[in-house]
């Protein structure tokens, strides 16, 4: 049995989606973001006792209209169990935190980020990705020529690049809602000189080699 008050500390971090891209910022999407923040942070107590980890859930969804989407099937692996029954109760503490501790007391302590969908929520599995380096020396040195004088973003003023260039176009192009960049939670690119450092699932990572493939063929002709 277990009492929870006032706030508490939790070892799951709740990443909140919200990085704008610096050439296209979105204030709906930031919009969105802030009103699930302020939504997750309202206070709440809710008594567990002989509820399912879902019942759990569906309850603090009744009390607070909150549009939450758990991946209960997908997480199964991190070891959370929908039918974990609870016990004790919650006073106090912030609608964050009740999902939080529901979700460890079933059995999930690696949670993934919550991330907006449109009006929804959704804390689901995160998909197995990797990291692989791209050498694209080539199609830097002819977008390097393209870009002879240097041009600046219109928004900021910085000077963009060969490079800035076609991590847009990867961003773009391939499964745009998954970047970090775009303020999704899987693929992010780093540069390094005349190489691209990229993580993303297998699939995505396909897509890219096709394109960079293209694209150096462009070159070639």
């Amino acid at each position: 049995m277990y009492r929870f008050r006032h706030t508490v500390g939790f070892a799951a971090v709740l990443i909140f989606a919200s990085v704008l891209h610096a050439q296209s910022p979105s204030n709906t999407a930031a919009a969105k973001t802030d009103s699930i923040e302020a939504k997750l942070h309202q206070r709440t107590s809710i008594k567990l006792d002989t509820l399912t980890a879902e019942q759990a859930i569906q309850k603090l969804q009744e009390t607070h209209p909150l549009n939450l989407v758990i991946d209960w099937d997908g997480l199964k692996d991190k070891g959370l169990s929908r039918t974990q029954v609870l016990a004790g109760e919650l006073n106090n503490v912030t609608i964050f935190e009740a999902i939080t501790v529901v979700l460890q007391e079933a059995g999930c302590f690696d949670i993934p980020p919550v991330t907006p969908d449109g009006n929804l929520m959704r804390i689901i599995a995160q998909p197995k990705t990797e990291t692989r380096v791209y050498v694209v020396s080539k199609i830097l040195d002819r977008l390097q020529h393209e870009l002879a004088p240097p041009s600046t973003a219109p928004s900021s003023g910085v000077p963009v690049t060969a490079a800035d260039r076609l991590v847009q176009a990867i961003n773009s192009h391939v499964e745009p809602e998954t970047w970090r960049d775009n303020g999704g939670t899987i693929g992010s690119i780093t540069t390094l000189g005349f190489r691209l450092v990229i993580t993303q699932t297998p699939a995505a990572l396909e897509k890219i080699e096709s394109l960079l493939k293209q694209l150096e063929k462009d070159d070639a002709k």
